[in-house]
């Protein structure tokens, strides 16, 4: 499903593919459907390589959705065109979109490393094609939708006033520049539809569709809380339909190959270690999660923390959700064992960073960064319209926006 929309920079995955340009390995260009992955790739990089002293015929252009190019569907098919398409020893760049739809992956990169003068960068929105994929044969790079940042470049004014469209309906491009509401919930439906009942189900044949998309809504409405297995099996059993948490299971990893959702691991700081469960779970994009909800923003406190880890990982950190327990005396001599939460536990180029998320300064979760007694940054991100400042303990108030406008801020603190 593709959508022609004004052009965003998105410089930073500019920056990524240059970090890997010409080094022999595929680019493979993954996200959410109508996140923007082939607009970027045939308008923004191409433009790109063409602003930057590339000849136009040494960029080979590939749309496997295109019934043009329905034989370059087969691998050797595929192999066979571009080695005819070298037709000198400088450097050529192949572009190749939807390459989910080629027989053999395999093949085709065991066969593309040999063409030492081309370049390979592809689009995929199903990782189950590349999940054995190693970082040595293949640099794999997410496209997100937009941040907030990006967001508000079309818009005029206090960042602050754009927040609530965006925690509404998301930063896929296409929905961004519909200007009327009830179309982006039209398209925004469109596009779960399209994800769910065409994409997924035309390669996974799911036999329940109804189950997983009860399974989907029950996500919707406990967006970073903690659940496990067992609460969602006897939800969906509570509606009148049967699952086991084996097929729960099952459905999580397909939802998750195609970037609906993501979950993350519950980290025992002192020991360092994952919990196997509970997890918490959050969607790609907050339109998405919104179209399933009934568009019910009423908690935005947890459509926030969504946004901020979307954020976190458009950054490159890698999050996790964090506690600790410690015995804790009481007045009267008693000593009992405390559990303590910390909402993001952040990790970029061997940095640890404690993230909290509340409305405004919260003593019960300062006081949890206090007791974690360790180096880590420790952060609470709050959407009061104050200054960021550093309490007399060494802990970061940060404004929300302060945040989310400096893309580096928690390398600054």
């Amino acid at each position: 499903m593709k959508t022609n929309y004004m052009e965003f920079n998105r410089e930073l995955y500019i920056y990524k593919l240059l970090n890997h340009k010409d080094n022999g390995k595929i680019k493979l260009l993954t996200g959410i459907n109508c996140v923007g992955k082939s607009y970027f790739l045939f308008e923004i990089f191409m433009n790109y390589l063409l602003n930057h002293r590339t000849n136009r015929n040494h960029i080979l252009k590939i749309d496997l959705m295109e019934q043009c190019s329905e034989q370059f569907r087969n691998s050797k098919n595929l192999i066979n065109h571009i080695e005819n398409k070298l037709i000198d020893q400088k450097n050529y760049y192949v572009l190749i979109d939807e390459i989910q739809l080629i027989d053999s992956f395999d093949f085709l990169h065991d066969n593309c490393s040999k063409l030492k003068n081309a370049d390979f960068y592809v689009t995929g929105s199903d990782t189950r094609f590349f999940t054995n994929m190693s970082c040595e044969k293949c640099n794999i790079i997410e496209i997100f939708p937009l941040t907030f940042k990006e967001f508000i470049q079309i818009y005029k004014g206090k960042a602050e006033n754009h927040l609530e469209e965006y925690l509404l309906y998301g930063g896929l491009p296409s929905v961004v520049f519909i200007r009327e509401e009830e179309m982006k919930k039209e398209y925004l439906k469109i596009i779960y539809e399209y994800t769910i009942f065409n994409s997924i189900n035309k390669h996974y044949k799911i036999n329940k569709l109804i189950v997983m998309d009860k399974l989907i809504d029950a996500l919707a409405d406990n967006v970073g809380i903690k659940i496990d297995f067992t609460d969602l099996c006897d939800f969906i059993n509570s509606t009148n339909q049967t699952i086991t948490k084996l097929s729960i299971r099952t459905y999580m990893k397909i939802i998750k190959n195609y970037f609906v959702l993501n979950q993350i691991q519950s980290l025992n700081i002192k020991k360092m270690k994952n919990a196997y469960s509970p997890v918490k779970y959050y969607f790609t994009d907050l339109g998405m999660r919104n179209i399933r909800s009934r568009f019910d923003i009423s908690d935005k406190s947890r459509l926030i923390e969504n946004m901020i880890y979307n954020e976190l990982r458009t950054r490159d950190y890698e999050v996790s959700t964090g506690f600790f327990s410690q015995h804790v005396s009481y007045p009267d001599r008693r000593i009992k064992r405390k559990h303590h939460d910390i909402d993001f536990i952040c990790i970029k180029d061997k940095e640890l960073v404690y993230i909290q998320i509340c409305p405004s300064p919260n003593n019960l979760k300062i006081d949890t960064l206090m007791r974690s007694n360790d180096n880590a940054k420790k952060v609470v991100i709050t959407n009061e319209i104050e200054p960021t400042y550093k309490d007399d303990n060494g802990i970061v108030i940060l404004n929300l926006y302060d945040f989310l406008l400096n893309e580096n801020i928690l390398n600054e603190l």
